[in-house]
């Protein structure tokens, strides 16, 4: 008799760990949770993608009291889907290259790798994208403020054949 009792808590002691098990291993399995993040990673990739021109301002001489100003050289930013950066002064011409590399982003996070002759340069940016302004800061300050250009306006730009924009803001 003492056998049977045994048996049957042992057997009810089975039955738990079974239902625990598969439990457990159905709540595992659930992907609910998976789908937003990586929506988000990819609304955000996707919306850095394109060219962007940096905002400049004239700037007023200084010191002569004339209030000369001098035309300050445009900034180009490119960003491509497959993760390439550019800057440069003239997208039309592979010489006005400033720099090339690689770039991530991680939430509103900018990663920017840039191989120069001797190093490779890393900088990190926190962004902001609002319409068709992109806003870069650094250590909690603005430092430099951009806007796109309708997308790949340049569809060359890597090649030797380029388009010239119509829309580069009157430049």
């Amino acid at each position: 008799m003492k056998k049977t009792t045994f048996d049957k808590a042992l057997l009810g002691f089975l039955g738990l760990v079974a239902i625990l098990f598969m439990g457990v291993t159905l709540s595992s399995c659930s992907n609910d949770d998976d789908d937003v993040p990586v929506d988000k990673k990819k609304e955000k990739v996707s919306a850095i993608v394109g060219t962007w021109q940096q905002d400049m301002k004239e700037k007023v001489g200084e010191g002569t009291g004339e209030g000369e100003s001098e035309k300050p050289v445009p900034v180009f930013e490119v960003y491509q889907k497959d993760g390439t950066y550019l800057k440069t002064n003239d997208p039309k011409n592979k010489e006005a290259k400033v720099e090339e590399g690689t770039y991530t982003v991680k939430e509103d996070s900018l990663f920017v790798e840039v191989k120069g002759t001797d190093a490779v340069r890393k900088d990190a940016f926190k962004f902001v994208i609002k319409e068709n302004k992109l806003s870069k800061q650094q250590k909690g300050e603005e430092i430099a403020t951009y806007t796109r250009l309708k997308e790949n306006p340049w569809p060359g730009w890597i090649q030797e054949k380029h388009d010239t924009p119509t829309d580069a803001g009157g430049h």
